[in-house]
């Protein structure tokens, strides 16, 4: 039973904090796992041929009856298998159709609405994707990510037996603290919760749900704790990671930024709003360092992997060149916006971004001649308009040029024309 799945064997997870019960961290015994799996059916539903043999052996030889041990290799087979036989173990691989896995996460838990009386496995890849979100959501009882070793599989499935047990007290307090956070009664939920964990420390859902309260409470500290158990677990939903990125900020622990940064760099187009959201929030960061001359290496660091995830959120790259010129890192953001996609290069907001900064530390005849390089380029934004107009008066030219120009931002713009007649 020592032999790995896949990978290296890896050391049972320990809890973090409370006073556990000893007899539910070890889990029970292959008696009792046999007792259990002898009267049980299970359904294994992974890509992996692999995955899938290692696991359904491993089933049979702790004393599951082999003819009530299926597997199917996709879920469109796993779906009619659920339907027809309701295994009580259900094992599946997050990273096939979100659409099918939510299908069959939602049947699975209508044959077995009560929290003990099944068993929901789910394996990952490990990407922060909204079916690995969903998947917790639905209660699954273990999460474990591929690579991993029949001890580590063992030892979170007896754990999982022995939290579902008839001596066990986890599943009405568990129940308790699901129907209290339905209602929104989230402090007597934690409660129930860390109880729960206490008992049961490798409970997903609680861990999920303790993690959620405390960020969308503020509580940095607290919620560090748990967003670090799910993000040794890779449970973190997608949609916390603003939360989790100003937690970072509050607490500075710039190891969550470069995580989720690896997360999201692979993500596909269709991910644009988590790409987004953490390419802003890391620039943010990188922002607030920028001002100490001290953390100037550290804020270079987090504006360039900002920039490296936002592959489909360009509007990062101004984002983050304005921030640099803003903190005087000029040379860094010259080189940034060389290196930057054409569409950004050449870009109206980029070039804007330019000029002011030529506007703030430049000399009039070089900003001038830079406003008039954007305004036979066709560039007739009231920036443009602004800076004609206040730097040909810093350079006392003739009333005739101001006006003319007054009266064509006029009419380019009518809602500005209080502010540029305002120069006159």
């Amino acid at each position: 039973m020592s032999s790995p799945v896949h990978g290296k064997s890896q050391a049972p997870h320990t809890t973090h904090g409370g006073n556990s019960a000893p007899g539910l961290l070890q889990g029970v015994s292959d008696g009792v796992l046999r007792e259990f799996l002898e009267s049980s059916v299970a359904l294994v539903a992974d890509s992996g041929v692999v995955t899938r043999n290692a696991l359904r052996k491993f089933l049979i030889d702790l004393g599951m009856m082999q003819s009530f041990c299926m597997s199917a290799p996709t879920f469109i087979e796993a779906k009619s298998l659920l339907s027809e036989f309701q295994p009580k173990i259900l094992v599946l691989e997050a990273d096939q159709d979100p659409q099918l896995l939510n299908e069959l996460l939602s049947l699975h838990r209508k044959q077995f609405s009560n929290f003990k009386d099944s068993i929901l496995i789910v394996l990952h890849s490990g990407d922060l994707s909204e079916q690995t979100a969903e998947a917790v959501r639905q209660g699954a009882d273990i999460f474990l990510k591929k690579p991993f070793s029949l001890e580590r599989f063992k030892y979170r499935f007896a754990m999982a037996v022995a939290a579902k047990s008839e001596s066990s007290f986890v599943p009405p307090i568990y129940q308790d603290a699901m129907e209290l956070i339905g209602s929104r009664a989230d402090e007597e939920a934690l409660a129930k919760l860390r109880t729960v964990v206490q008992i049961y420390p490798e409970c997903p859902k609680a861990l999920r749900e303790m993690a959620r309260i405390h960020l969308q409470r503020q509580n940095w500290q607290e919620a560090e704790r748990w967003v670090w158990r799910l993000r040794e677990e890779n449970l973190l939903d997608p949609e916390w990671i603003p939360d989790v990125i100003e937690m970072a900020s509050k607490i500075d622990r710039y190891d969550y930024v470069e995580w989720l940064a690896d997360a999201v760099r692979e993500m596909p187009k269709s991910k644009v709003r988590i790409i987004s959201s953490v390419a802003h929030g890391i620039a943010l960061l990188a922002a607030r360092l920028a001002s100490s001359q001290k953390d100037r290496p550290r804020a270079l660091e987090l504006f360039q992997k900002a920039v490296s995830v936002s592959k489909h959120a360009h509007e990062t790259y101004s984002e983050v060149i304005q921030a640099m010129y803003s903190a005087e890192m000029i040379v860094e953001a010259d080189i940034l916006l060389r290196s930057a996609p054409d569409e950004v290069r050449e870009s109206e907001d980029t070039k804007i971004l330019l000029l002011e900064h030529l506007d703030q530390h430049r000399e009039a005849p070089e900003v001038i001649n830079a406003a008039y390089q954007l305004y036979r380029a066709g560039v007739r934004r009231p920036r443009v308009y602004q800076v004609l107009i206040e730097r040909s008066k810093e350079l006392g030219r003739t009333r005739q040029v101001i006006v003319e120009l007054i009266e064509e931002a006029g009419r380019v713009h009518p809602d500005w024309t209080e502010t540029f007649n305002g120069y006159l």
